[in-house]
C-alpha cells in the first residue's frame, strides 16, 4: 500500500528557527542552522555548520508508545535522515566528537527540544469484500469469509433479516447465527483515516422441507391411478413390479400398474437442509374380466370404492357391479343377513351372495328395490339405468354380438361364467358378470355363475314389482324383464353417468 506522509511540526521554538541556545552543549559543539523537513515517510535534520563536531546524533521518542529511536549523521555530513512511522514525537540533536561516541553517549544527557506529529495523508482507501453469497445453508450457523483489511479495521452489521448475531463483529471470519428459513443481508465495512467502503453478502438458512404427504391409499383401482401428493418432490416405487409414472416429478402424476398387483409408492421431498418421504399403497383390481384392449376410466363411490368405467356410444357405464354400503348422502344402508328378515323388508338393504363377503369383489353387493328406489345408491352424477338407457345399450349390443358379457368360463379357468358362456366377446367392455341373486321370499341365494341380474330404475311398477335386466351363461345377449319377480329380490346394480 502506498503511503505519503506530511510532517506537522509543533515546536516549542518556531519551525526552522536556529535555536542553538536551547540545546545542551556537547563537548564538540552544536550544529548551526538546524532545519527539519520531510519527504515521504522520512524526516531529515539538516544544518549549515557542524559546530566542530564530526557526528550528530538524533533521538526521537514516540509520545504514544514511549519508544525511542536514534539516528546519526555520517562523519562530516550536514544532515541525518530517519524513517518515521506515524505518531507524535519529541526530538533532540546531540553533538558527538567521533564515531566511538555512538556507544558511549549517555541518554540521560538528552534534553528534549520540541515535538512534531507525523500523520498520514492521501492514504489508499481499502476496498471491502464480504465474501461470496451463501444460499441454502443447513442449520442456523455459518462462518463468514470477508477480506481482512491491510490498513484499517472492519465491522459487520445486519442490513436485513431478523434475529441474527455475530460471534465477533470485528472479525472478517466471524461466525454468524440466524434463524432457519431466514435470508440475511450482512454488510462488511472497512475504514481507516481516509474513509470507508462496504460490501454486502447474502446468507440464507434453508428450512427443512415440509413433511411429505403422498395422499391416501387407493385400493381396487383400474388403470391409471391418479396420485394426489402435495408439494414438489419425486415419486419412486418401493414395492411392486411393472408400474410406471406418467411424470415422477409431478405430485399429481398418474400411475399405471399391472392388474391384480399391489404397489407401495413413495413421495420424496428434499432440499439442501433435509429429506423426508411418505408412502401410499395403490392396489389394482385383478380385472381379468375386463377387455384388455379397451381403455377404461374410473369412478369412486362415497366410500372410496373404485370402479372401472367404459364409454359405450354416448353413454358412460360402470364396468363393475356396485359395492357401496352407504347412500351417496352418507346414510348407511343396512346389511341384512337373516333370510326371513330379508323377505319381509319394506326398506332398503343389501347383502352378499350367501352372506359371503368374499363375493364382494368382483361380484359386488345385492340390493333390494327399496334401496334402488331411494335414488341415492349411485355416486353423485351417476344413476341406476332406465329403460331408455337399456334401449340405447341394446342398440350397440346388436351391432356387437356378445359384446356385453365378460369372456371365458370357470370350467377351463379362463373366466367367471359357467360353461359354455355362449357368444361372449366383451367387445363393448361392459364386462357383465354372473353374480346370481337373492330371492325375496326366504332370502336364499342362487344362480351364481349362471346368471347376472341388474336393477332398472323405472317409476312404472306392476303389482309391487319393477324392471330388471339379466344375462345368462347360455346366451350371448342380455334381456330385460317386467315386472321383476319381486321388489324384495336382491340384484346387482350398475350405474350410468348422468
Amino acid at each position: 500500500m502506498i503511503r505519503n506522509y506530511i510532517l506537522s511540526l509543533l515546536l516549542l521554538t518556531v519551525f526552522g528557527f536556529v535555536a542553538e541556545s536551547s540545546y545542551a552543549q556537547g563537548s564538540c559543539g552544536t550544529p548551526v542552522g538546524l532545519q527539519v523537513s520531510v519527504a515521504g515517510n522520512q524526516v531529515t535534520f539538516s544544518w549549515t555548520g557542524t559546530g566542530g563536531a564530526d557526528i550528530h546524533a538524533i533521538l526521537l521518542r514516540n509520545e504514544q508508545t514511549g519508544e525511542n529511536s536514534k539516528g546519526y549523521s555520517s562523519v562530516g555530513a550536514g544532515f541525518a535522515t530517519m524513517t518515521v512511522p506515524p505518531g507524535i514525537y519529541k526530538w533532540r540533536v546531540k553533538s558527538l566528537c567521533n564515531t566511538a561516541a555512538r556507544t558511549t553517549e549517555d541518554a540521560s544527557e538528552w534534553v528534549w527540544g520540541g515535538t512534531f506529529t507525523m500523520v498520514k495523508t492521501n492514504v489508499y482507501i481499502p476496498q471491502a469484500h464480504a465474501g461470496c453469497d451463501q444460499t441454502d445453508v443447513p442449520g442456523t450457523s455459518t462462518g463468514l469469509s470477508a477480506m481482512s483489511p491491510l490498513d484499517g479495521t472492519g465491522q459487520w452489521k445486519i442490513v436485513s433479516g431478523a434475529g441474527g448475531s455475530f460471534s465477533d463483529a470485528s472479525s472478517p471470519v466471524s461466525a454468524f447465527t440466524g434463524i432457519s428459513g431466514t435470508t440475511y443481508i450482512l454488510r462488511w465495512t472497512v475504514s481507516n483515516e481516509s474513509g470507508s467502503t462496504f460490501h454486502d453478502v447474502l446468507v440464507r438458512f434453508c428450512a427443512p422441507p415440509s413433511q411429505a404427504d403422498a395422499g391416501t391409499d387407493q385400493l381396487n383401482l383400474y388403470n391409471p391411478a391418479s396420485l394426489a401428493a402435495s408439494g414438489t418432490g419425486l415419486w419412486t416405487i418401493v414395492n411392486g413390479e411393472g408400474g410406471i409414472f406418467s411424470n415422477p416429478l409431478s405430485a399429481t402424476s398418474t400411475f399405471t400398474g399391472v392388474p391384480g398387483r399391489t404397489y407401495v409408492l413413495r413421495w420424496i421431498v428434499s432440499n439442501a437442509c433435509g429429506i423426508n418421504s411418505d408412502d401410499v399403497t395403490v392396489n389394482f383390481a385383478d380385472g381379468a374380466y375386463l377387455n384388455p384392449v379397451l381403455t377404461y376410466g374410473a369412478v369412486a363411490d362415497i366410500e372410496g370404492n373404485n370402479y372401472a368405467t367404459i364409454q359405450i356410444g354416448t353413454q358412460t357405464w360402470m364396468a363393475e357391479n356396485l359395492r357401496t354400503a352407504t347412500y351417496n348422502d352418507g346414510t348407511p344402508i343396512p346389511n341384512v343377513n337373516d333370510g326371513a328378515t330379508w323377505g319381509n323388508l319394506t326398506t332398503g338393504a343389501w347383502s352378499h351372495y350367501n352372506n359371503d363377503v368374499s363375493y364382494n369383489v368382483p361380484y359386488g353387493k345385492l340390493y333390494n328395490w327399496y334401496a334402488v328406489n331411494t335414488g341415492k345408491l349411485c355416486p353423485q352424477g351417476w344413476r341406476i339405468p332406465t329403460i331408455q338407457d337399456l334401449v340405447s345399450l341394446s342398440y350397440y349390443e346388436n351391432s356387437s354380438y356378445g359384446g356385453l358379457k365378460a369372456t371365458g368360463n370357470k370350467t377351463d379357468g379362463t373366466g367367471l361364467w359357467k360353461s359354455p358362456n355362449s357368444g361372449a366377446t366383451n367387445n363393448l367392455g361392459f364386462s357383465g358378470l354372473p353374480g346370481g341373486m337373492r330371492w325375496g321370499g326366504d332370502g336364499s341365494s342362487f344362480l351364481m355363475d349362471e346368471y347376472g341380474y341388474w336393477w332398472v330404475d323405472d317409476n312404472t311398477q306392476y303389482g309391487g314389482t319393477s324392471y330388471m335386466y339379466f344375462m345368462a351363461y347360455n346366451s350371448a345377449n342380455f334381456s330385460y324383464q317386467s315386472p321383476a319377480p319381486t321388489i324384495r329380490d336382491g340384484y346387482s346394480c350398475r350405474c350410468v353417468k348422468d
